[in-house]
């Protein structure tokens, strides 16, 4: 049996604004269904399985 490893992380520099908006959002439910969905194409790619054709930006990938 296979298996996938993988570190999914965010990263940036906050000013004092993104610091104190920081405290008072919930981030987990603001981002949580874009990760999950993101969670969901990446087992679809592991598994092998194409992905259906998505827009980025209006443009048709």
């Amino acid at each position: 049996m296979s298996f996938i490893q993988f570190t999914w992380s965010m990263a940036g520099n906050h000013n004092f604004l993104g610091k104190a908006f920081g405290l008072f959002m919930n981030m987990d439910k603001m981002l949580g269904s874009d990760l999950e969905k993101g969670l969901a194409q990446l087992k679809t790619v592991a598994e092998g399985k194409a992905l259906p054709p998505h827009r980025v930006g209006g443009v048709m990938e």
